[in-house]
């Protein structure tokens, strides 16, 4: 039951009462008016007429009384359910680990958590109104946030990555931003809920990492280089699953083509006679993790 339908119950319990009371005194006047004439059994059949009325109305006004009380119960156990669902939404929305936004269609900060205030640095400034505007790269804001909004209210929800956002302390951050639409009106009074999620150390983490991947590649490119100057070659033994890798080197000093495929047989084969069994037992102690530093003499083709 709607807090509508309820006050329209009450009103059509209000209606009955002044039938009720029109009833009583229309009664009266019949009554009076049939007693100043004499006529007693017209005063007789009006008071029975309009006695009639009163129960018929009595009985409409106890059952609407009893819809209310058993509506009112209803709205009050609806209203109760709803104050609990609010107290959940706030406990969530403040203990949750990500920074959270309440924004307004118009871009107003209506709400935020403790996270939030956080990142962003937000001190506590009563009567100032905050503006997500504010808190965003102007240009930024303009060809991708507000777009993403008209995308949320359109569809529920929208998200953006690598958005430029600005604190009130002065730190720029760059993070994620999950909207999603609110249930509500669709006027201008809409609101959504909005996650903003610093990326920062990330990105910062994965320059790093880029960083010493260059370096790396270089470092192996120089190793390459001496390698070949020193005609030096190399072969790798992945174990699971079994897979054999020569060098560009070890293929240029055993004059293996590029045609050939790496195998553990083929590395035995190029071995001595005497040696292959020294290298398959070494091979073997590796698998199981041991090392092993042996000298063999191999044959080229």
């Amino acid at each position: 039951m709607t807090p509508l339908a309820l006050q329209q119950r009450v009103q059509a319990r209000d209606r009955l009462v002044q039938q009720a009371e029109q009833v009583q005194a229309q009664l009266q006047m019949d009554v009076r008016a049939a007693l100043a004439s004499g006529d007693l059994p017209h005063a007789q059949v009006a008071a029975e007429q309009h006695q009639k009325l009163l129960r018929d109305l009595a009985e409409s006004l106890r059952t609407y009384q009893a819809e209310l009380h058993a509506q009112a119960d209803e709205l009050a156990a609806a209203q109760e359910r709803g104050e609990q669902l609010l107290t959940r939404f706030s406990a969530l929305f403040s203990a949750t680990p990500v920074a959270t936004l309440l924004v307004g269609f118009n871009g107003e900060l209506v709400e935020h958590n403790a996270k939030a205030a956080t990142l962003f640095g937000l001190r506590h400034r009563a009567g100032v109104a905050r503006f997500l505007q504010r808190m965003v790269d102007s240009s930024a804001y303009q060809l991708r946030v507000r777009p993403a909004f008209q995308e949320a209210r359109d569809t529920g929800a929208s998200a953006l990555d690598s958005v430029t956002f600005m604190g009130e302390d002065g730190r720029y951050f760059i993070g994620e931003l999950h909207i999603a639409r609110l249930p509500g009106p669709d006027s201008g009074q809409m609101q959504f809920a909005c996650a903003v999620i610093d990326r920062t150390e990330h990105l910062e983490s994965l320059q790093a990492l880029q960083v010493s991947t260059d370096a790396l590649r270089q470092s192996v490119a120089l190793l390459g280089d001496c390698a070949r100057l020193a005609r030096i070659g190399g072969w790798q033994l992945q174990l699971r699953p079994r897979q054999l890798h020569w060098s560009k080197e070890l293929r240029d000093l055993l004059e293996i083509g590029d045609e050939e495929e790496a195998t553990l047989e083929a590395t035995l084969a190029r071995c001595s006679q005497r040696d292959r069994s020294v290298f398959a037992t070494a091979v073997a102690a590796a698998e199981r993790g041991e090392a092993f530093d042996i000298e063999l003499d191999m044959v080229s083709a």
